[in-house]
């Protein structure tokens, strides 16, 4: 079990085991930055793209560099089909200028797109009236090399729905690939606002 599918169980309290770095609003976007190295492999004179891992395994630790482990063998992580799922969010109690979300004080109504190289991929659902939200909905991608994926927390409303949150991986990384997920966060998970991307390989 990856530590995306882990943190959908348990993320309340969670302490991570890599850095999460902030991604801003949209007058300062952010990149997520990987804290989490895997341990250098013991491969003689083949190098890691030719290593074959003896069963690597779902946490990856054995691949290096630009691969990820398929089935027995680490492999190139990019041009594969990865499963991409909004697994976690949290917004603020207020708006950028500290006001409410709707007029009458409620909560925002969060939905999420996610983009690659700035195509839309994914739409979710909105969910009505909440500071922190799941979403079901998935789609599979493949992620070329250099690719930017990009997810953005909008508020639905009647006239024009509102930007609340971008995270943004430009490009993304092998490591969050191997790590199944991309995540931002103005502290820790737990801290709004944050958003938790499941990019796990398919």
């Amino acid at each position: 079990m990856n530590l995306a599918r882990l943190c959908i169980t348990s993320c309340l309290g969670l302490s991570l085991g890599f850095a999460l770095v902030a991604c801003s609003d949209d007058t300062d976007k952010g990149v997520p930055v990987d804290a989490q190295t895997a341990p250098a492999i013991d491969s003689g004179t083949q190098t890691p793209d030719a290593f074959v891992a003896n069963g690597c395994g779902p946490s990856n630790m054995v691949c290096t560099g630009e691969t990820i482990c398929v089935k027995d063998a680490c492999e190139s992580v990019f041009g594969r089909t990865y499963e991409f799922q909004v697994l976690l969010v949290m917004v603020e109690t207020t708006d950028s200028e500290g006001q409410p979300w709707d007029i009458n004080g409620g909560a925002p109504d969060p939905y999420v797109v996610v983009e690659i190289n700035g195509t839309e991929v994914l739409r979710t659902d909105t969910k009505d009236n909440v500071f922190a939200a799941e979403y079901g909905k998935t789609t599979l991608e493949v992620v070329p090399a250099g690719a930017s994926i990009k997810a953005t927390i909008f508020d639905s409303d009647l006239d024009s729905d509102d930007e609340i949150y971008v995270c943004e991986a430009n490009p993304v990384t092998p490591q969050q690939l191997r790590d199944g997920a991309i995540i931002c966060a103005a502290g820790s998970l737990t801290d709004a606002p944050s958003i938790m991307l499941g990019v796990t390989l398919n």
